[in-house]
């Protein structure tokens, strides 16, 4: 075997292993079209991708004219198939509908393909298209899905010679390789855009299931990509890699998975005595009941003072059912009183007017959720860090389920389900937890509370980094770089955006 041989040999394995390495997609497809031209000493060549029933340009060259671009909107495409026959006046329609190698020593000579287009570009830029080596390539599954296009090969001189037969089939060794890299990048792109999409379902089935909670899973990624791009221009040492932020996006969107999990009447908890229904209309209806039998049965002189009192009772009641504020020792002795009064039921039963429930949900000192509501809310993160756990992921995604599952963790240890530190945690898994607990604070959608605006969900996150539950470095950032408002005017009302 001769000395040249052995150097196209190398050439092209060299080519190869490059094509295999090589992740970005322009730059792939730059590789092939340079590794082509050294092997057969083309001055310029085409790469065109199948798309549905085009050919599309992706990238062009030509030495001597100083071409080097990607060819996408450059060009127009070439068709396949017209009126529903094979296009086979162009000749890389031809090669790929043919499947077949084409060789033309001159364009200017050859006949049976439209070369009208080389004419004209070869008049506009004084350029001569001689020699065409036009290969389609094939993948595994033997469908054509792209065309590699070569155009004059050059002799020693710098001459413009037809391609040997040698040269062609270096080519068509590489251009086998190609389609193999090509397929498998595609394979890999597909694969990253199945499971982005499942995800992203997943994150809007989560959505959807609780309106209550609004858009949570689709905003939180928003917030925490903000402050990641925003820790990274803080401090560029810190900066994220590219796949390291997607995979906060992915931690994030997932981060409520385990609410699958969680009953709907839970999540959806707005008023401390709301199930199915909202339980304070129940108790209403009792007051009426007891007003009634009062009037009927003549047994109270002052039925407008009786009535005004009910009606006190009432409004003091519902303002206990929001769960806004904690309960004062005064509220949670009058709800006892109410729940010490009576009313006769149609069967002639005597009923509490607030059942041991309705007061166990009703004596709620803060928010809406009795202690075992609260622990199964609380288990959605556990159920999160199983469910993802059993996912098999690539290399670049090893650290969502760490991410996703550690939302609801404090600094200072305090959080939830494992009681991580601060020094347990990931950065990426601090940054989802300040973004998680800034979407809850400032949702402008969600019907249980009122409207939050961005001084006081600040004021609150403040004091939560003073007292260790979120990152105070990466607080810090987040107000530094002003990451509030940067999502406030995107996503907040305008009412909202108390600050600058």
């Amino acid at each position: 075997m001769s000395h040249d041989i052995y150097a196209v040999l190398s050439k092209l394995t060299d080519i190869a292993l490059a094509l295999s390495a090589e992740k970005d997609k322009n730059k792939l497809f730059d590789l092939i079209l340079v590794g082509a031209r050294e092997l057969t000493h083309a001055d310029g060549g085409t790469l065109y991708i199948v798309e549905g029933n085009n050919l599309k340009f992706e990238i062009v060259h030509n030495e001597t004219l100083k071409i080097s671009l990607l060819g996408k909107g450059q060009f127009p495409p070439i068709a396949l198939k017209e009126n529903g026959q094979n296009n086979d006046r162009m000749i890389a329609a031809y090669a790929a509908n043919h499947r077949k190698t084409v060789n033309i020593a001159d364009a200017y000579k050859a006949e049976g393909f439209d070369f009208s287009g080389t004419r004209s570009f070869d008049e506009k830029n004084g350029y001569h298209s001689e020699s065409f080596l036009t290969i389609p390539l094939i993948n595994h599954e033997d469908d054509v899905i792209g065309v590699l296009q070569l155009i004059n090969a050059k002799d020693e001189s710098g001459k413009n010679r037809p391609f040997s037969k040698e040269e062609q089939l270096v080519a068509e060794a590489l251009s086998s390789e190609a389609a193999v890299a090509l397929t498998n990048q595609q394979l890999i792109l597909g694969l990253k855009l199945m499971f982005e999409s499942l995800t992203r379902v997943i994150a809007e089935a989560i959505d959807e299931k609780s309106p209550i909670t609004g858009k949570h899973c689709k905003r939180v990624p928003i917030i925490a990509h903000m402050l990641a791009v925003a820790v990274g221009k803080s401090e560029p040492s810190a900066k994220l890699t590219d796949d390291q932020l997607y995979e906060l996006d992915i931690a994030a969107l997932l981060h409520d998975c385990g609410k699958v999990t969680t009953p709907v009447h839970i999540v959806e908890k707005g008023h401390k005595l709301q199930t199915i229904i909202d339980r304070i209309n129940l108790i209403e209806n009792r007051f009426e009941i007891i007003y009634r039998d009062r009037v009927i049965g003549g047994k109270t002189a002052d039925l407008g003072a009786l009535k005004a009192k009910f009606q006190q009772d009432i409004a003091f009641l519902r303002e206990c059912n929001l769960g806004k504020e904690s309960m004062s020792e005064e509220s949670l002795k009058r709800i006892d009183d109410l729940a010490a009064l009576s009313w006769t039921d149609f069967s002639g039963q005597v009923q509490p007017l607030i059942t041991e429930d309705e007061k166990y949900n009703l004596k709620i000192v803060k928010g809406t959720l009795t202690p075992e509501e609260r622990k199964i809310i609380e288990n959605h993160v556990s159920m999160t860090l199983r469910m993802l756990a059993r996912i098999p992921y690539p290399k670049y995604l090893k650290d969502v389920t760490e991410i996703a599952g550690s939302h609801h963790e404090k600094i200072n240890g305090t959080g939830y389900p494992r009681r991580l530190t601060g020094a347990q945690m990931s950065e990426r898994a601090k940054m989802l937890a300040i973004a998680d607990v800034f979407e809850a604070l400032t949702a402008p959608d969600r019907p249980y509370k009122e409207v939050m605006n961005l001084s006081k969900a600040i004021a609150i996150m403040s004091s939560m980094s003073k007292e260790g539950h979120i990152d105070p470095p990466l607080w810090e950032i987040f107000l530094k770089e002003k990451v509030y408002l940067e999502y406030g005017k995107q996503y907040l009302k305008p009412e909202q955006l108390d600050l600058n």
